[in-house]
This record gives C-alpha cells, structure tokens and sequence, in this order.
C-alpha cells in the first residue's frame, strides 16, 4: 500500500550500490536489455456488485444545483486505494489492488486479467499507451514479492505478463509513465518507452522497457545530474498536438509529466529519497540522460522544500500545460489552477477551487488533475476534511477550452463520514492513500472516493476465501470507483465551449 516516507538518504544510497551496481557510464547509456519469459494472462468474467448512487452538485459559486447519478462499483481496489484510467476508446482501466481490470461498458461489466502466478494482495498502477496499447504494473509483497508488468496487445486482442526481477528490494507502490520518443538505447530507435517507479525509501534508477513487459533496463537521475555540464534546459515545454497525450498521464505521486512533443520532465517529490539535485530533471529525447530543466510553473517558484510536495502539471493534446497547487494564501482549504498555451512561459490568471461544503485538504498532496484538451476539460479528484476529521471527496470539472480556466461544476462523492490516514499508519483502521480520476472520450468522469458505505470486492484467492462481496475482511471500509451516469458536459444545461 502506499505510504509516503520521507528522505533517507543513507538507506537510498546502501540500496542503490547493493542492488543496482551502475557505473557512471551506465546512468548515460541504459543497461542492454535482457531476455524477459512473457506469458498469457487469463482474462476473465469478474463477479462484481455495483450500485447506483446519486450524489449532490455544486455550481461554480458554490450553490447546490441538484443531484446527479452515479454507478459505483468495488472494482480494480484495495484496502487502501482504487486507480483508474481511461483509453482514447473508452475503455475504463483499474489497477489499484492485485490484478488489472478494464469495463468496456461504462463500469457495468468488469474483466480481470490475471497471470499464472498465484498473487494474495497486491497494488498496481496503469496508462493508455501508443496505438491502443494498455501497460501496467503491479506489485505483490505477500506472495513471494513479485513485480510484474502487463500489456494489451489491441492487434491480437490478447493481453501478456512478465516477471521483473530487477528492482529495488522493497518496491512498494509502483507508477507507471509511458514516454513519446524517438530515444536511442545501445544503438537503436525506439518510438515510445515505458517508465516505472517504485520502492518506499528510494525511487533511483528507474526501471526502462521498450515493449512494456521487459524492464531490465536502468536510468538514474542522481548519476546523469553528478556527470552532467552545461546549463539546465529551456524553461518551456514544447507546444505540440498530440492525441493520446489527453489519456496518458501519470499518477502525480510519480512526479513525472509527459510531453507531448515527446520526452518527459519529472519534479522532485518528498518521497522520492534519492539524491537528484535538481527540482525538475528532463528526460530528453533521442538519449535518455536526464538533464537538470529549468521548467518552473508557479508551484515551483514558490516551492522552498523538497520535503513538501510542489505541484501537479499536465500536458494536454492541444499542448496547452495545466498547473495545479494547493493554495497557501488560504491555508490549503482551497487549490489554484492555471494553464499555459506557450509551454510554460505565461500562466493565466488563478481559477480558485473552493471546496462548496469547506474543510482543509486532507494531506498536502492527497488531489489529482487530467486534463481532455479535446474536450477542452479538466478534472480535479480531492478529499477535504471538516473539522471533525471526516473527508469529502469531490471532483472540480473546469471548462479549460479557452486560455482562462473557469469552474463548472463541483461534484461532491460519498457521505463525507470517515476520518481516513493515507499512509501505513492508519492500517488498522480506514485509509485513503491517493486520489484518482479520468476522463473518458465522451466527457463522463470516473473517480475514488471512501466514506461508510464502501466496500472491498473479493478480488484475490485471499479474500475471495474469506468474504463475501460486500463485507470487509479488513473490518474498515476501502476506497471505490464512481462512474457518472452523465456526461458532464450534459449536466444541468452547461454551457461549455
């Protein structure tokens, strides 16, 4: 489960020379990759309860508007999280528990993808990746500790597993990023790579695949900044369309943001534990070396702690960048968003989003933001709590069609009736480690929430044995998906674009 831990650099560097033994020509040039034993996954009929739910709406003054209908399903969670994704096709991707799992009908019906290797109680994550391909991760630490990746192959239909064997040796929550190239590694052109993060107390090297199943080979940023010269690169991202760059983004607790003219910057995070020096380090193109960037969006250049958590940045199709940050002036009872149509050189003015019931964030970094540049929306997944402790989750939807981002809605999820951790101290009780959310093609949002009703689906051969679908074997409710029955754009006569 996902536990934020602080720096230690001690146990980032014994880490790194025990089990990763990189010379500084290796930061340079990734290792060659080795030969990975890929295998089908099974794909089955997952036996799942969802309910229906409505749920209050908020207009952009803060005024109760109605109630919209929701289908909320258990599916693709854990004790402790639920991930979801969407595909430019529509397809619905969840990987927060064991196995990954996708709904091509809206959430109704679900297919969980499973390897031969029997796992007991894992945590993944996953992203759309080129030409409708599927990539995921997951980590299982009560079976054996298995890291395995999976991928959609969408021209034989078919979806695939491979063993990753080297990795840090407590891997924890893994992220996945997919990069757009052309990069150069040993010799040859890849067009794409897939990245992955992973390990409580260091996240250095990261783990490269080419293919999305075979990771056998490394990049390290603290090595490529200690051989590095010259100065950061440019300030701005480059402005280019791109289609699948509505779909691609990472979970922000990687700190990395794709780009769609191609390569990838990564910020710094709090739980990072390596020794990069740089706030935002860029993946470049054509070598993968990272390099220190000179990228600041308005979080950063207000960002005095790489023990705090910064900034969420995204890059949608239309390459316009969208910055989100708790807002400080406030005392984080509300976040700021901004975008830029140049790349990063000129932000727009602050669209404030206040939580329409108040509260403080639940945790600095406990929001997430997608943005659809074709539909010219953004979604803002976030819990905040009331003065009691107990966290509402909602989701702030933003007409980001022309260059001032304005609110449409406030969309509140659940009774708002648990007091949640969101780390591995609260394990005995509810927890709440991330927010998630997507968008999908024809403007519907999908988000996590957890309050008393929530529940666990009997997901793994360890739960399936002890409960049915609606209890909780952990005695505590665990985070759930909601789908919206309507597209936002449809809501209450929205007037968007």
């Amino acid at each position: 489960m996902a536990g934020r831990v602080r720096r230690s650099r001690l146990i980032a560097l014994l880490v790194m020379t025990s089990t990763v033994p990189l010379s500084a020509s290796a930061a340079a040039a990734p290792t060659s990759p080795l030969p990975s034993i890929v295998t089908s996954a099974s794909v089955t009929r997952f036996p799942v309860h969802n309910v229906t739910r409505t749920f209050p709406v908020y207009g952009p003054q803060g005024r109760l508007v109605g109630r919209t209908s929701w289908l909320v399903t258990p599916a693709g969670g854990n004790c402790c999280e639920a991930y979801v994704a969407a595909s430019p096709t529509g397809r619905l991707l969840a990987f927060g528990g064991t196995y990954p799992m996708y709904s091509n009908d809206l959430g109704h019906t679900w297919y969980e993808v499973r390897p031969a290797t029997p796992l007991n109680n894992g945590e993944g994550a996953i992203v759309a990746g080129p030409n409708g391909e599927v990539a995921g991760i997951g980590w299982d630490a009560y079976s054996g500790d298995h890291l395995q990746a999976f991928r959609y192959d969408p021209t034989n239909r078919t979806w695939s597993v491979a063993e990753v064997t080297l990795k840090n040796p407590f891997f924890d929550r893994p992220w996945i990023t997919v990069a757009r190239g052309p990069f150069t590694i040993n010799g040859r052109r890849y067009p794409w790579i897939y990245i992955v993060r992973g390990g409580t107390e260091n996240k250095d090297p990261e783990l490269i695949s080419t293919d999305g199943l075979t990771y056998t080979q490394m990049t390290s940023q603290t090595l490529d900044e200690m051989q590095s010269t010259g100065n950061a690169v440019e300030p701005v991202a480059p402005v280019r369309s791109y289609p699948l760059a509505d779909y691609w983004a990472a979970h922000p607790w990687a700190g990395t943001i794709p780009l769609s003219g191609g390569g990838l910057l990564q910020i710094t995070q709090p739980n990072d534990g390596d020794f990069a020096s740089c706030p935002v380090s860029a993946l470049e193109q054509g070598s993968t070396d990272w390099r220190c960037s000179a990228f600041a969006p308005p979080g950063i250049k207000r960002w005095q702690s790489t023990g705090a958590v910064c900034c969420q940045v995204r890059q949608d199709s239309r390459g316009w960048l969208s910055d989100v940050v708790p807002d400080r002036v406030t005392g984080a009872n509300s976040l700021v968003y901004r975008l830029s149509r140049d790349g990063g050189g000129r932000w727009s003015a602050p669209a404030i989003l206040k939580p329409p019931t108040g509260g403080k964030l639940e945790a600095d970094d406990l929001y997430n933001v997608v943005v659809n540049g074709h539909l010219g929306l953004a979604a803002v997944s976030a819990r905040f709590d009331n003065k009691a402790g107990d966290g509402q989750d909602m989701v702030f939807v933003l007409d980001i069609a022309q260059a001032q981002p304005r609110l449409l809605y406030s969309l509140l999820l659940g009774k708002g009736d648990i007091r949640t951790a969101n780390d591995v101290t609260g394990s005995l009780g509810d927890r709440m480690d991330y927010a998630t959310v997507a968008i999908l093609p024809d403007g519907r949002i999908a988000a996590s929430f957890d309050d008393s009703t929530t529940f666990l689906a009997p997901e793994t051969n360890f739960t399936a044995a002890e409960v049915g679908t609606e209890d909780s074997y952990l005695g505590h409710n665990q985070p759930n998906l909601a789908i919206l029955g309507t597209p936002v754009t449809r809501l209450f006569g929205a007037r968007h674009r």
